[in-house]
């Protein structure tokens, strides 16, 4: 039996969770973790930047055996349609220019639009390949998932020093 209060009351879960939402990504996820849930920055970090690594293989897997399928619905086309349209404006010039470098950029830049989903699909588009794209989101994640914990634990050391306990 599935017990609700375990998956209300677990903040790893939530954390798991919370990495798979494409807008969110790594920008939400480590600062709730640190700063909201009190979880300790290592785990949160490691476990954030692997999910990560380990999402862009099933998300190209999925994009190179599924696409067509889901295309045949409108709704789910249109939607595909707009997201290429924006991703390949984005994505680019960086992979373009520089390649597996411009794509990990690319991953990591910390704004709505680029991280590991919009960087898989640049990928897929851009046929770079699973090494190419693992290597890519590895490295990207990897300094992202440093910038937003360095600024969570700025953050929550600032607001210690100015909140009373």
């Amino acid at each position: 039996m599935l017990d609700i209060a375990l998956l209300t009351s677990n903040p790893w879960l939530w954390l798991f969770l919370m990495n798979l939402i494409p807008l969110s990504e790594l920008r939400a996820t480590i600062p709730a973790a640190i700063l909201v849930w009190g979880l300790p920055w290592f785990p949160v970090f490691i476990a954030s930047v692997l999910i990560h690594i380990a999402l862009a293989p099933v998300i190209y897997f999925c994009l190179e055996k599924f696409l067509d399928l889901v295309l045949k619905v409108n709704f789910f086309n249109r939607f595909y349609n707009n997201e290429v349209m924006k991703v390949q404006r984005k994505a680019t010039p960086y992979v373009e220019k520089y390649g597996v470098l411009g794509l990990s950029l690319f991953i990591f830049i910390p704004l709505p639009g680029s991280g590991t989903y919009s960087g898989t699909l640049a990928a897929f588009l851009l046929k770079f390949g699973y090494r190419k794209l693992f290597i890519a989101n590895a490295v990207g994640m990897f300094f992202n998932g440093m910038l937003w914990t360095g600024l969570s634990i700025g953050a929550f050391s600032f607001l210690n020093g100015f909140l009373p306990v």
